[in-house]
Formats: structure tokens, C-alpha cells, sequence
């Protein structure tokens, strides 16, 4: 797909700070900015991650939490709003290795000030869609390929 005078807006980690009201504005103002047609891709963390929410909930206690108000989304909420505004979806979830070698392997050596490379980035898994860490939706309004 060739995309030309086609808006693409993107926002990695941004909406989960947002609850209520603001929630839906800012997920809407991803939309907006598509005028008539485009392409919004958000990236949020997935509220099934079961190892992010564990890495989150031992940040948290341990003070080590810097990120303030997050609350991560489940596939439902954002397919919802992709119909609310008529709007083609996709949704990718990711992350469940990656995610777990994360609070396994790197969060631990990290206290110890032993730092390794990340790892299983772009691995998929069949748990990926139960407990991945993050959640996308790639929006399209109103596009149509031109050859």
C-alpha cells in the first residue's frame, strides 16, 4: 500500500495515562487528526500482561515507579472505539516473552547493576493474545490503494 497526502499518527505509551473523559478525547484526537483519511497506529500497554503488570505492581512498591497514572487497556476498549467512529481496526498484541524475560531475567540483574541486552523482541507466542505486555491498533479511515 503506497500511502500519499495520507495522514499517519502514532502514540506508544501515551493514552494509558489518561482515565475517563480525557481517556476518550485524547484517544479521539488520534482520529481527528486524520482529517478524511489516514492511518493511526496507538500502542498501549494490554490490562492482561500478566508480567507487566507484575513489573508494575513490583515498581510500585519498591518506589522504582516513575510513570504516574497508568491504567493499560484490554482489546474490547479500543475496538469499541474503533466502531464508534467507523473506523477499519486491527489489533496486534505482543510482548509475553519479552515481557517475562524482562521481570525474570533483567529487573533482578538491573538491582545488581549488571545490565543485558533485551531479548524475544518481535517473537510471537500463542499466549501473546492472553498475556502479551502490549496491545496496538493500527485505525484506517477511509483509505483506499492507489497503484
Amino acid at each position: 500500500m503506497l500511502l500519499i497526502g495520507k495522514a499517519i499518527v502514532t502514540s506508544f505509551g501515551l493514552c494509558e495515562h489518561f482515565v475517563g473523559k480525557e481517556r476518550k478525547e485524547v484517544l479521539q484526537k488520534h482520529v481527528d487528526l486524520l482529517k478524511n483519511k489516514g492511518v493511526a497506529i496507538i500502542s498501549v500497554p494490554y490490562k492482561y500482561g500478566i508480567f507487566y503488570r507484575a513489573a508494575k505492581k513490583l515498581a510500585e512498591l519498591t518506589g522504582f515507579w516513575g510513570f504516574g497514572l497508568e491504567v493499560p487497556f484490554g482489546k474490547k476498549e479500543l475496538i469499541e472505539f474503533a466502531r464508534l467512529n467507523l473506523l477499519d481496526y486491527e489489533i496486534v498484541i505482543g510482548g509475553f516473552y519479552a515481557s517475562a524475560y524482562d521481570l525474570i531475567v533483567r529487573k533482578p540483574l538491573k538491582v545488581l547493576k549488571i545490565s543485558v541486552k533485551r531479548k524475544f523482541d518481535g517473537t510471537k507466542s500463542v499466549f501473546d493474545n492472553y498475556f502479551g505486555s502490549g496491545v496496538m491498533i493500527i485505525l484506517k479511515k477511509d483509505l483506499k490503494e492507489i497503484e
